[in-house]
């Protein structure tokens, strides 16, 4: 294992995410990477190995990650309870670094989790410090839902004040704002207004949190259908100047769509 992240992360922290726009982060999640095309493609893989740019990589992953990249190794996990249980049973996973929490308005995410998601995010970040593994919590805005349909789910989970009570407990915290890609700067919450505002909360809280966002090859804000290179690229463009990383959510068979942007992000100052 390459320790340049270690360092480079426990540096980070110490000096806060506000004072240092390097480096970037990806986050790759998923049982079948090489499905993804990012440890198969010449072009994710030579983006990915270059200077300033860290892959939080799963440490369950059907293939290894390439030897170039930067890896820190992460698991996830949908529910504080299956959490506890790893932690029990002694089956986090070797050389795991950081440890997620994803609560979703979903079938892994028990329902007294989603009813109180930022006591869930509070005790799951307590109980990963407390063995020595930094955080990431990833929520997603759906939890607002969970009583029927309303307002702006996004809004809410703005007016929530979620984020401004966990920051305080984790090292990095990633925005789920993909279903916004579609409308960066169009009627608020837009991409670029939520992913500020969000950051607002985060920072205000907790001005060293680590702070990631979500694209996507695929949002409900296209009519469901798939999201081209281009738009993914112009996400990234609209808010890389606020965050220290993505998380680029590969949908179905759209893998191609993901390098291609890639190979876009690429011409694009970091």
């Amino acid at each position: 294992m390459n320790l340049k992240p270690f360092l480079m992360l426990s540096a980070l922290l110490l000096a806060g995410a506000g004072n240092d726009p390097s480096p970037k982060y990806w986050i790759l999640q998923g049982p079948r990477l090489d499905a993804l095309a990012m440890v198969n493609s010449p072009d994710a893989v030579r983006f990915l190995s270059q200077p300033g740019r860290i892959v939080i990589y799963p440490a369950i992953a059907a293939v290894p990650a390439p030897s170039s990249w930067h890896v820190i190794l992460w698991r996830k996990f949908g529910s504080l309870a299956l959490f506890q249980e790893a932690i029990d049973r002694g089956k986090v996973g070797n050389g795991v670094q950081i440890v997620g929490y994803d609560p979703e308005k979903w079938q892994f995410t028990p329902d007294n989790e989603q009813a109180d998601p930022a006591g869930s995010m509070i005790a799951f970040a307590k109980l990963a410090h407390a063995h020595g593994y930094k955080v990431i919590v990833t929520p997603a805005e759906n939890l607002m839902t969970r009583n029927g349909p309303g307002r702006n789910k996004f809004q809410a989970f703005l007016d929530s004040g979620i984020a401004k009570q966990v920051a305080p407990y984790v090292d990095f915290y990633h925005i789920q704002a993909q279903g916004l890609q579609h409308n960066i700067d169009g009627p608020e919450p837009s991409y670029r207004s939520f992913v500020r505002d969000m950051i607002a909360q985060i920072h205000g809280a907790n001005p060293n949190c680590i702070v990631t966002v979500g694209i996507s090859t695929n949002t409900p804000g296209g009519g469901g259908g798939p999201t081209s290179p281009q738009d993914i690229a112009a996400a990234v463009r609209a808010v890389d100047p606020m965050v220290s990383g993505y998380w680029m959510n590969v949908v179905h068979d759209d893998a191609q769509t993901a390098v291609d942007a890639l190979k876009l992000i690429d011409s694009t100052p970091q």
